[in-house]
């Protein structure tokens, strides 16, 4: 069943192998299965095909104990003493005959002793292999020589027919010194002296003494009865490997040999003629074993035949010339296509040419990055490559400096240079008209020099111009209302002048009133105090103790809009703690006016005009920073009104003017026309 099976899966694969299939080939050396090759009698190319089927066997070692091989698709291991070892685990002993259970495919040998070797075994047609029929134990010993079988069939795969030519074993003939038995035993049961020797022979007759194959010696040995022992030193045949040697003993070493084995020869497969010419020259065959096993003389190596030219420099066709090749592809050379002389000249300079290859032959291109002479375009290049170029006044792009006004009149006054460009028309060009220039022209007493003299002598000034103007007298501008105007230069008929000063002030020249934009600035955050003590007299000097003037930045300060005060309010001290004439509330006036320096102050006096209760003048500058008080800056409810000459206290520069005002009586309150008068004069607001 397992043989049948090796047989479906092989020719299912669509292939074979001798290995993969199972062949298992006894070792040799054993002196047992395989141990002589017999020599087909009806075929020499018989021996051939089974020295091919031999290279590929597998030997089974017969010292692997029962390790055995797996012999068998299935898995199944032929153990030493030749029972199977199942893939189950299961062991099949030995048949006591020496046979196997099963045919193992592809050996020759009729495994399990049905008589019919390798039966039902796949097999590639026309393939042939040696073989004996009989018992395995038997095959090549003695007279029982191989046969052959041929793989019969047509299709991909067939079956081994019958093995012809085998020997068999045969009655012993004494004296004839064979292993008639096939048993190992020369002249088996026939008596001798032991210590003789004869000469033994276990190969076929016919080719004793011939090439190598030769005698051996057989020992009688006692014992029991005397036998005649294995015969010793013989050589049989064997398979021819073409080197020369008779080792099949048929009196022709080379016999199926179509060369001796490392042989080399010349070979060359191109036309006649064409060898050693150019490119070409002739290869070497070496004598070589294909995959098959045979032997015969292998490719051509090395050979180089006829083939189409590359134009690369190389007779590649052998002809001798490269008759289509104008040049060698991809070389390069220098070309020029301009007129004669023009190369060299100017922008004129030449170029390569390179060689093409256009499928079996070769051109020149076309001459690659040469400059040939062109029409000029007065760009500053000599694109004619004549070394010149007359009809180019100027250069394309060019600009140059340019002024027709009359000499000495460039770059004076109002009178500049301009600009021409370089104008071409076809192949020549010129300059432009002189772009931008200015040339002399009418004065206009603008204060721009149009005549490019150098001088206006009728021009007093520029026309439309002012300028700062005072027609007051020395040291009065800027003291108080004074101030300076304007004149404003007028033109006529190419001449001009000043005209009258418009806006000055020469008259009442006195300081100023500057008090932030405004003549006067009142304070009222101090609130009543009560004096711990009562005063006789409403606005007494004394009851200004208690009253600190606020620093002129402090924020409290209000604007008042009038020149002359005009205070009217009601008393804060009704319903509080002190009573009449016992507390007061301070009411605080400033303003500032500053002598210019030189401008002398001969008096100053300040003017009240009603007050109710009374009020106190401060004054403070550089001189006095922490302030004066006159003794006759008080003015008290009912009295004359005018301070006392406060000349004196004041200094050139900024002064600071501090009114007190104070309530001490729960009643209304007021100060009104207050004026400050200097030199004789009011002192008003700053304009």
């Amino acid at each position: 069943m397992r043989r049948f099976w090796l047989a479906g899966a092989l020719l299912g694969a669509g292939c074979f192998d001798a290995d993969s299939a199972g062949v298992i080939r006894p070792d040799a050396t054993t002196g047992d299965l395989g141990a002589d090759v017999a020599r087909a009698d009806d075929s020499r190319s018989a021996d051939a095909a089974v020295g091919a089927m031999d290279s590929t066997t597998v030997r089974t070692d017969a010292t692997a104990g029962d390790s055995g091989l797996q012999g068998y698709p299935d898995g199944s291991v032929l153990l030493a003493d030749g029972g199977v070892r199942l893939p189950d685990g299961a062991v099949v002993a030995p048949p006591s005959t020496g046979c196997v259970p099963m045919e193992l495919c592809n050996n020759g040998l009729d495994d399990n002793c049905d008589g019919t070797v390798d039966e039902q075994c796949p097999c590639l047609p026309g393939m042939m292999q040696r073989c004996y029929p009989g018992h395995p134990t038997e095959a090549g010993r003695g007279v029982c020589r191989f046969g052959t079988q041929r793989c019969e069939g047509v299709g991909e795969f067939g079956l081994w027919g019958a093995c012809a030519g085998a020997g068999h074993p045969m009655d012993v003939q004494c004296g004839g010194g064979m292993d008639w038995r096939c048993d190992g035993v020369v002249d088996e049961g026939c008596d001798c002296t032991p210590g003789m020797t004869r000469s033994c022979y276990d190969g076929p007759a016919d080719t004793l003494g011939l090439g190598a194959c030769h005698a051996g010696t057989s020992r009688c040995i006692g014992g029991g009865g005397s036998v005649w022992g294995p015969c010793v030193g013989e050589v049989t045949p064997a398979i021819g490997q073409c080197d020369g040697n008779d080792r099949a003993c048929t009196g022709l070493p080379m016999e199926g040999c179509a060369c001796l084995l490392g042989q080399t020869r010349p070979c060359y497969g191109g036309a006649a003629g064409t060898d050693g010419v150019g490119a070409c020259h002739a290869g070497t065959q070496t004598c070589a074993r294909d995959a098959d096993g045979v032997v015969g003389w292998g490719s051509c190596a090395g050979e180089v035949d006829p083939t189409d030219d590359l134009c690369d420099g190389i007779d590649r066709s052998c002809t001798g010339s490269a008759s289509r090749c104008a040049c060698v592809a991809g070389a390069t050379r220098h070309c020029y296509d301009g007129a004669p002389g023009t190369e060299g000249v100017g922008p004129c300079v030449g170029g390569t040419q390179r060689c093409i290859f256009t499928g079996g032959g070769s051109v020149w291109g076309a001459c690659e990055g040469q400059v040939t002479p062109q029409a000029d375009r007065c760009d500053g290049v000599d694109r004619a490559c004549v070394g010149g170029s007359p009809a180019c006044t100027c250069i394309a792009g060019q600009t140059r400096s340019c002024y027709t006004g009359p000499a000495g009149t460039r770059d004076v006054g109002l009178c500049h240079g301009g600009t021409q460009s370089c104008v071409v028309t076809g192949s020549s060009s010129t300059w432009s008209d002189c772009a931008g220039q200015v040339t002399p022209a009418t004065d206009t007493c603008d204060g721009v020099d149009r005549s490019c003299s150098g001088a206006s002598t009728r021009c007093a000034c520029v026309a439309g111009t002012t300028r700062h103007c005072y027609d007051g007298a020395a040291g009065t501008e800027g003291v108080g209302n004074c101030h300076g105007g304007t004149q404003t230069c007028m033109a006529a008929s190419g001449a001009s002048g000043w005209g009258a000063c418009v806006g000055e002030v020469t008259t009442a020249c006195v300081p100023c009133i500057t008090a932030s934009g405004t003549p006067w600035q009142m304070h009222r955050a101090s609130g009543p105090v009560c004096f711990g003590r009562t005063f006789s007299v409403h606005g007494d000097p004394g009851e200004y103790a208690l009253a600190s003037i606020p620093a002129e930045t402090d924020a409290a300060w209000t604007a008042v809009g009038s020149s002359n005060i005009a205070f009217y309010a009601s008393s804060s001290l009704c319903g509080t703690a002190c009573t009449c004439s016992n507390g007061g509330e301070f009411t605080f006036f400033q303003t500032f006016f500053t002598v210019p320096a030189g401008y002398a102050v001969s008096n100053f006096f300040v003017r009240i005009g009603s007050v109710d209760d009374g009020v106190r003048i401060t004054v403070f500058n550089s001189r006095f920073p922490g302030g004066v008080v006159d003794p006759g800056s008080y003015v008290l409810l009912g009295g004359s009104g005018t301070t006392t000459d406060l000349a004196g206290y004041l200094a050139t520069g900024r002064n600071r003017i501090v009114l007190t005002h104070i309530d001490d009586c729960c009643s209304a309150r007021s100060i009104d026309g207050v004026s400050i008068t200097v030199n004789g004069s009011s002192l008003g607001t700053c304009m």
